[in-house]
């Protein structure tokens, strides 16, 4: 019924312009019965008249009903090319669209992506409510994507990722696709800092410490011994506030010796969005799974803790470590 109400609506045009008038209208006379023929006329009426929209519209018709997709994809994106598309009610476009999506059912692997991308830009002048040939794309694309960051290729990464922005998609596609190209990008971080740490940068923390080699993980550390409760009352092992005394005076150090850490590595990783605040959140994160106690003994029953070393430890993952700095990546 729908193709009906299209070749009616491009006869009324016909009618009314007299584009190879004769021609035109010999072959949509015939088109039911003899759709060769048909393509015969309207072929004859588009050479003869370069800018008759109508004998486009009409022969991409006539070779779709007979099966010829890729020649009515031909002689429909002639017609679209032309100013007249603009103008008319002939749904060329929409058909074109519909075209397309036939050769992609149809085409292999290797000839789908380039059907899938002149879909994709018909689809977002149309502004369809289904955008197939975009979502391919962003499916493609985003498995590209993964395999760059797989591979540690950030410039791939990020140039696909641009372009899954660029594709017409729904919002929350959007934001899922920027999701998944964060989560691409900070894997290429990581494979790349790993990288850092089997070279000068990694020797240097080693020497100070401030890595273990054989566990590959940060580790910073600080102790200081308890001073009695008569140099300051907060270490009077009966208050209740004890513990967080000690927990606090051992493990805030620690925030220095991150920033020494990030410094050294600042260089290597291209961090260029170090700032204190970003600092600050770094270490409220190591904070959180520090270990903290007096070093020299366990247990409930402890003696006097006075002069008694109390240490303050994080260990993390080197690749723990890396996700945390990502945040001070380009």
């Amino acid at each position: 019924m729908m193709r009906r109400s299209v070749l009616f609506l491009i006869a009324m045009v016909v009618a009314a312009t007299g584009c190879d008038s004769d021609k035109v209208l010999a072959g949509r006379r015939i088109l039911e019965k003899d759709p060769a023929k048909a393509i015969q006329l309207f072929s004859q009426a588009a050479q003869e008249r370069a800018s008759c929209f109508e004998c486009l519209a009409y022969l991409g018709y006539a070779l779709e009903r007979t099966g010829d997709l890729v020649g009515a994809a031909d002689a429909y994106v002639q017609a679209a090319a032309m100013p007249d598309v603009l103008a008319r009610p002939e749904p060329v476009r929409q058909r074109l669209l519909g075209v397309y999506e036939s050769l992609y059912n149809q085409a292999d692997e290797a000839g789908r992506p380039a059907l899938a991308a002149k879909a994709a830009e018909l689809e977002a002048t149309l502004k369809v409510a289904r955008p197939w040939a975009n979502l391919q794309l962003e499916e493609a694309w985003r498995k590209q994507m993964k395999n760059a960051a797989a591979n540690g290729d950030d410039a791939a990464v990020r140039d696909l990722a641009a372009r899954i922005q660029g594709l017409y998609l729904p919002g929350e596609r959007k934001q899922q696709a920027a999701a998944d190209a964060t989560d691409a990008m900070r894997t290429v971080f990581i494979k790349r800092a790993e990288q850092v740490l089997g070279g000068e940068a990694g020797s240097a923390l080693a020497a100070a410490d401030r890595l273990d080699p054989k566990t590959g993980e940060i580790v910073l550390s600080h102790q200081f011994n308890i001073p009695s409760a008569v140099a300051d009352p907060r270490f009077d092992p009966r208050s209740e506030g004890f513990e967080a005394a000690a927990r606090t005076e051992a493990c805030l150090p620690l925030r220095a010796q991150l920033a020494e850490v990030v410094e050294a590595l600042a260089p290597h990783l291209g961090l260029k969005n170090v700032t204190p605040e970003g600092l600050d959140r770094v270490f409220a994160t190591l904070y959180s799974s520090a270990q903290a106690g007096i070093s020299l003994y366990g247990g409930d029953k402890r003696p006097n803790p006075v002069g008694l070393p109390y240490l303050c430890r994080v260990r993390m993952s080197f690749s723990g470590f890396a996700t945390e700095l990502f945040r001070f990546s380009e």
